[in-house]
């Protein structure tokens, strides 16, 4: 999201502003890629290499603090806010929801995927009202949803991966995404490697 923020100041489609980095772990991962630019892509590269990509990154703003986070509501607008948990179900992102959800001018993007059950989804769907921390919150803000920017894998990368292993014969429990989505992985991994997965529902036990 900050490489294509970067690309919009650089390029002058948008005036640059404030981007405000609200989590120490995606602060942390930020230098990740910074200390692997031998990893970029031509496009990243040409960016970097033009200077581009500096000049975009100007006005990012890392707040590690708790002190530096809450003063995030009293700087001025237009600014950005890239705050963590991606679901909205936990972390800074609810003291941030809390504070500007309730505020017509507030747009919120939602970045990647969001599970049943959580904020995040609640918010997708079009909720007029949520409760954080335990507090009733109007819905006025714009919610729009962006893909293509999730790091997890799809289901042709992972049949892809198990098939690297699926000759061992593993045990495989399948956990993670709604029902719908598992159900069919552990249909395919069956019908192509004739291993059948365990899939558990919340609250359920496993014995390794």
């Amino acid at each position: 999201l900050m490489y294509h923020m970067a690309a919009l100041f650089s390029s002058g489609t948008i005036e640059p502003f404030p981007v405000y980095i609200d989590s120490p772990m995606a602060a942390k991962a930020t230098e990740v890629y910074a200390d692997n630019i031998e990893l970029f892509d031509k496009e990243a590269m040409e960016m970097l290499e033009s200077g581009r990509l500096q000049q975009g990154l100007k006005t990012v703003v890392p707040t590690p603090s708790v002190a530096e986070s809450k003063a995030i509501s009293k700087s001025p607008l237009p600014a950005m806010v890239i705050a963590s948990s991606g679901m909205c179900n936990g972390g800074r992102i609810l003291h941030h929801l809390k504070h500007y959800l309730w505020r017509p001018e507030t747009t919120l993007i939602l970045v990647g995927y969001q599970a049943e059950g959580t904020l995040g989804r609640a918010l997708a769907d079009g909720a007029k009202q949520v409760r954080i921390f335990g507090e009733t919150v109007d819905v006025n803000a714009s919610i729009h949803n962006m893909g293509g920017l999730s790091a997890h894998a799809g289901q042709n990368d992972l049949l892809g991966w198990f098939k690297l292993i699926a000759r061992s014969n593993p045990r495989l429990v399948l956990t993670h995404g709604e029902d719908r989505q598992r159900e069919t992985l552990a249909r395919l991994i069956d019908e192509q490697y004739g291993i059948q997965a365990e899939l558990p529902f919340h609250g359920d036990s496993i014995t390794l």
